[in-house]
C-alpha cells in the first residue's frame, strides 16, 4: 500500500508540472499575441515622437491649424455671425485649410495672392455679369460664355511667364476659379453682387485669420530656415570633404565621419535647390524680423547655394575615387600625402567652416586674398610633389616617337646600314633622356623597396643572355624594359591624377563661393 501512494503522488506531482508547464507556455503565447497586436501601436507613437522631437515646430504649426479652423468655425455655429454672412462662411473654413502653411512667409503669400486673386475676379464678374443683363437672354448667354473664354486663356497663358509662375501663379489660379465661378452661378442668380460680396467677404476673413496666427503666435520665418539651412549646409559640405580625403589617404575616419555622413553632407547640398529657391521666394513676403531688415536679399543666399552645389558636385566625383576599382599604390601616395591631405583639404574645409561662421553671425568674411594666402601655398607644395606625373608621360611619349627629341627637338639621325651591327649614333640629348630613364627607374624602385634592395641601375634590371643594339653603350632592350616600368607607373599615377585634379577644381571653385558670399554681405548688410 505504501508503494502504491508514493507512486500516485509521483503521478499527481507529474500531471502538476505539465499543468503548470502547460499554463506558462499559455501564457507566454497571450503576451506574444498581446504585443502582435500593440506593435503597430508602438511604432505608430515612436513616429509621431520622432517627428515632433526633430522639430518642435511642427507641433506648434499643427496647434496654430487647429486654433484657426476653431476660430472661424464660429461664424457658421454662432448665429449673429451666420446671419452676417449665410452659407458662404464654408468659404473661410477651406480658405483656412487651404492658405495656412508651415512658415509665415508662405502664409502670406498664399493669403495675398488669394486676396488679390478673390478682389480682381470678383470685380470682373460682377461688371460682366453687369453688362451682359443688359442684353437678352441669348445675349447674356453668349458675352458670359465669351468672357469664359477670353480671360480664361489668357490668365492661363501669364501663368508661363517665371515672374508670375513665382510668387502670383496662386492668385492666377484662385482669379479663375472664382470668376468663372460667380459668373456662371450668377447666371442664376437674381442678385449677383450681394453673392460676390458674401463670397469676398468670407474669403478675407479666413485669409485674415490665417495670417494673424502665423504672424503674431510662435512665428515660423521662412528666412531664418534659408539663413540657418545655408550655413547648416557649408559645414556639412566642409565635414564631409574632409572625410572623403581623411579616408582616401589615411583609410581611417575622420573625427566620427562615417560613410553614410559623407554622403549625407553632399547629398544635402545636391538636393537643396528646390527648398532654397521655395524659401526665398517666400522669405520675400515676410516683414523685417529679428536681425532681417527690410529688402533683405534673399536670392543672394540661391546664388551662394548654387555655387556651394557647383562644388559639391566635385566632391561627390571625390567620394567616387574612394569606391574605384583602380587605386594607387601606398608607394605613390607617400610622396604627396603631407600637402595634399593635411594642407589643401584641411585649408578648404577650414575656409569653408568661416564662410558658415560668418554667414551665421552676419559678419563680413575675410578678403579673399587673406582667406586663400596658405591655401595657395598648400596647392604649390602639392604641384612640387606630384611633379613626377608629367615627367614621366613626357619621356615615354618621346621614346614612342624616337626620331624627335624630347629636350630641344633635336632630331635622331638613325642609320639603317648600322642596325644589323647593333650601333646607332644618337645624339648627346638622346643619352641624356636614356639617363634620365634609368635615374628615375632607380628612383621609382626605391620607394616600392623602402630601401630594403640596392638601388643600382645596373642591378635593378635583368641581365639580357643576348646583347640587342646598343644607343652609345646603352642596351636597346634595357630601354625597353625602362619604358615599361614607366608605362606601370604611369598606369598607378592616374589615380592620384584624378584625385590632385578634382582638389584643384575644388579649390578654383571655392574662390566663387567666397566671392558669392561677399557680395551677400555687402548687400545684407553685415557687420565688418
Amino acid at each position: 500500500m505504501a508503494i502504491h501512494n508514493v507512486d500516485e503522488c509521483k503521478i499527481d506531482l507529474a500531471m502538476e508540472r505539465s499543468d503548470s508547464s502547460a499554463s506558462k507556455i499559455s501564457h507566454d503565447r497571450c503576451r506574444m499575441t498581446k504585443k502582435k497586436l500593440g506593435q503597430p501601436f508602438e511604432d505608430f507613437w515612436d513616429m509621431v515622437w520622432k517627428l515632433g522631437k526633430d522639430d518642435p515646430r511642427r507641433v506648434i504649426h499643427a496647434m496654430k491649424v487647429g486654433l484657426a479652423l476653431s476660430l472661424v468655425s464660429l461664424f457658421y455655429l454662432m448665429e449673429p455671425l451666420f446671419n452676417g454672412v449665410g452659407d458662404n462662411a464654408i468659404w473661410a473654413i477651406m480658405t483656412v485649410v487651404v492658405v495656412f502653411e508651415f512658415t509665415a512667409g508662405a502664409t502670406l503669400s498664399k493669403g495675398l495672392n488669394r486676396g488679390l486673386g478673390t478682389v480682381v475676379a470678383g470685380s470682373l464678374a460682377v461688371s460682366v455679369g453687369y453688362l451682359a443683363e443688359k442684353a437678352s437672354k441669348i445675349g447674356e448667354a453668349t458675352v458670359i460664355g465669351s468672357s469664359c473664354f477670353v480671360l480664361g486663356a489668357a490668365a492661363t497663358f501669364f501663368r508661363f511667364f517665371p515672374k508670375i509662375k513665382n510668387k502670383y501663379d496662386y492668385g492666377v489660379v484662385i482669379f479663375l476659379l472664382t470668376f468663372n465661378m460667380i459668373i456662371v452661378s450668377g447666371y442664376r442668380v437674381e442678385n449677383i453682387f450681394a453673392m460676390a460680396y458674401e463670397r469676398l467677404s468670407t474669403i478675407a476673413i479666413g485669409s485674415a485669420v490665417s495670417m494673424v496666427i502665423s504672424l503674431f503666435i510662435c512665428p515660423i520665418w521662412a528666412g531664418e530656415d534659408l539663413h540657418y539651412s545655408t550655413v547648416k549646409r557649408i559645414h556639412a559640405l566642409a565635414d564631409s570633404l574632409e572625410g572623403c580625403l581623411m579616408q582616401y589617404l589615411d583609410g581611417s575616419q575622420y573625427d566620427g565621419i562615417s560613410e553614410g555622413k559623407i554622403e549625407e553632407g553632399y547629398k544635402a547640398v545636391l538636393e537643396s535647390k528646390a527648398s532654397e529657391e521655395s524659401l526665398a521666394t517666400f522669405a520675400s513676403w515676410e516683414p523685417p524680423h529679428g536681425k532681417f531688415g527690410f529688402r533683405h536679399p534673399w536670392k543672394q543666399y540661391v546664388k551662394v547655394g548654387g555655387m556651394v552645389r557647383h562644388m559639391a558636385y566635385c566632391v561627390v566625383a571625390l567620394h567616387g575615387c574612394l569606391h574605384s576599382k583602380k587605386q594607387a599604390p601606398n608607394s605613390n601616395q607617400l610622396s604627396f600625402k603631407n600637402p595634399f591631405a593635411h594642407q589643401v583639404g584641411k585649408d578648404v574645409a577650414e575656409i569653408l567652416h568661416e564662410l558658415a561662421e560668418s554667414i551665421k553671425d552676419m559678419k563680413q568674411c575675410r578678403p579673399r586674398e587673406a582667406l586663400m594666402e596658405s591655401l595657395y601655398v598648400a596647392v604649390e607644395e602639392m604641384h612640387t610633389s606630384f611633379c613626377f606625373l608629367p615627367r614621366i608621360c613626357y619621356q615615354i611619349q618621346s621614346l614612342y616617337n624616337p626620331h624627335q627629341s624630347p629636350l630641344e627637338g633635336t632630331n635622331i639621325h638613325v642609320n639603317p646600314t648600322h642596325q644589323s651591327s647593333q650601333t646607332m649614333e644618337a645624339s648627346p640629348q638622346h643619352h641624356k633622356l636614356i639617363q634620365g630613364l634609368k635615374d628615375n627607374a632607380h628612383v621609382n624602385t626605391s620607394i616600392e623597396t623602402n630601401g630594403k634592395e640596392d638601388c643600382n641601375s645596373e642591378s635593378t634590371y635583368v641581365d639580357m643572355k643576348e646583347q640587342g643594339p646598343t644607343v652609345n653603350g646603352v642596351e636597346e632592350n634595357h630601354v625597353m624594359l625602362v619604358v615599361d616600368k614607366y608605362k606601370t607607373s604611369f598606369s598607378e599615377a592616374v589615380p592620384l591624377a584624378m584625385f590632385a585634379s578634382l582638389l584643384i577644381e575644388i579649390v578654383a571653385r571655392l574662390e566663387l563661393v567666397i566671392e558669392s558670399v561677399q557680395d551677400l554681405g555687402k548687400l545684407g548688410g553685415f557687420k565688418s
